[in-house]
């Protein structure tokens, strides 16, 4: 075509076809030529329309345009520049024909096909709410919330600020399609993929509780609870103070997911990774008894007992007043760590460290004769697994051996101590450890033992209890 938008050529007279491509469209006339003819093609002035839910054309949308001229072929800029003016519209002369729209906005993309000379494009009005468990919108949530337009590329924030409103929904105008929506609450994420609107979040009712060892609620505990949301991140205090209410349970509302709970009751915590509900933590009882050297309870002693919680930090009194009982023994609930235990008794302290439900203490080791006696205390922990300590107190410096017995009375292992000086070897630091191996450093089997002290002038023999 020339500049002026003609082309001249010499024809017979007759009956002949012509075609023009124009911008990638092709239309072609079939006209009789006699003499001096004009053969006419004109254009149309296609526009492209992006309304909201409403109908309203949306402004300043920086929406992108294109058009695939005959509907084959590659796209092209539609307009000026392709991209939708300010007022939400956009013209281009294109020739008559089927033509395919194609418009992005938000991320998204629709495409119509039309012979008429406008394309209508419309969004929709897409809705997010969150809702508890019992169906009733969450306020003031403060949850973010986002779109992946077309469930494809990059989230963008939905809504105005991609926070939901006070009344906890929020809502954005999106090309039609299948979305994914993103919603961030309380540490923790959730998606739904969905072309339909509102897009309904919901929350979980999570329950936290702590029973004793009857299975019975443990009422005012005063224990603490802590929830990490999807089980990455920081703790967040749990239900409305952090503090399980004096029926011993708490609740809160949740997204779905696998959270981890941790629970902090008598100076030591436990954690349970869940995405059910209840969350139930459970203590053990545990006991403290003094035993003398044939295993009786002692009576009366009036010993004071302690327990540091998960053998760090303070010392608390163990049981009621932190006093055996008169029977010798004394009770008390915690959560199932290892725990450090310290009796005083006749002006004497021992420690044991253990995590069974049953720590007994030697009534030898807290004597308090005359003058010092080679003595052999009770193992401690006993039962233990696999790992246990052998108190004995020497009169005199001696060569010290520990034998350890099957209950055939076949020899186990032989602890050689060497030269030791006279004085107390009571603690852990000091004591005779057996490590639960034979000779040949296999570990033995669960059953009764017996272990033998040998000095150079005292020998003397206990049983003990390997538990697995």
């Amino acid at each position: 075509m020339d500049a002026d938008g003609t082309q001249k050529d010499e024809l017979a007279d007759g009956n002949h076809r012509f075609r023009l491509t124009y911008r990638g469209a092709t239309r072609t006339i079939q006209q009789v030529v006699a003499g001096t003819a004009t053969v006419l093609f004109q254009t149309v002035s296609a526009t492209i329309a992006l309304n909201d839910s409403a109908g309203t054309p949306i402004a300043a949308s920086a929406a992108t345009v294109e058009v695939q001229p005959g509907s084959s072929g590659g796209y092209l800029p539609f307009g000026a520049d392709g991209i939708l003016d300010a007022a939400g519209i956009e013209s281009m002369e294109l020739l008559p024909g089927n033509h395919r729209y194609r418009v992005v906005y938000r991320g998204a993309t629709q495409t119509i096909q039309t012979d008429t000379a406008l394309a209508t494009f419309q969004t929709r009005l897409v809705s997010l709410r969150l809702n508890d468990s019992a169906g009733s919108l969450i306020a003031d949530s403060d949850a973010t919330v986002e779109v992946q337009p077309g469930s494809s590329g990059g989230y963008l924030p939905l809504g105005a600020d991609g926070i939901l409103d006070a009344t906890g929904t929020e809502s954005m105008e999106l090309l039609p399609g299948n979305h994914r929506y993103r919603l961030g609450w309380r540490g923790a994420t959730q998606t739904i993929q969905s072309a339909d609107t509102p897009i309904l979040f919901q929350t979980k009712l999570f329950t936290v509780e702590l029973k004793d060892s009857f299975a019975a609620l443990i009422a005012d505990s005063d224990a603490t609870v802590e929830v990490q949301p999807a089980s990455s991140g920081s703790y967040l205090a749990f239900g409305d103070g952090g503090v399980l209410d004096p029926t011993g349970s708490e609740t809160m509302e949740l997204l779905s997911g696998n959270h981890r709970f941790r629970l902090t009751y008598r100076g030591a915590n436990q954690t349970i990774q869940s995405s059910a509900t209840p969350v139930g933590f459970q203590t053990v009882a545990v006991f403290i008894e003094l035993r003398d050297e044939v295993g009786a309870l002692v009576l009366d002693s009036g010993a004071t007992v302690e327990v540091q919680p998960d053998s760090s930090g303070a010392y608390i009194p163990f049981g009621d007043d932190g006093v055996l009982d008169p029977t010798g023994t004394e009770s008390m609930e915690l959560l199932p760590k290892t725990h450090r235990f310290r009796l005083t008794h006749n002006a004497i302290t021992q420690t044991q460290q253990s995590a069974e439900p049953l720590v007994v203490f030697d009534a030898q080791l807290f004597a308090a004769p005359t003058r010092l006696q080679t003595q052999l205390g009770q193992n401690f922990p006993n039962p233990f697994n696999p790992e246990t300590w052998i108190p004995f107190r020497l009169a005199q410096e001696s060569q010290v051996r520990i034998i350890v017995y099957d209950a055939n009375g076949e020899r186990v292992r032989q602890l050689n101590l060497g030269v030791r000086h006279a004085g107390n070897y009571f603690t852990r630091s000091n004591a005779a450890y057996w490590d639960g191996r034979n000779e040949i450093g296999e570990n033995v089997a669960s059953g009764i033992y017996y272990y033998q002290i040998q000095t150079d002038s005292f020998s003397f023999m206990k049983r003990m209890v390997l538990l697995k």
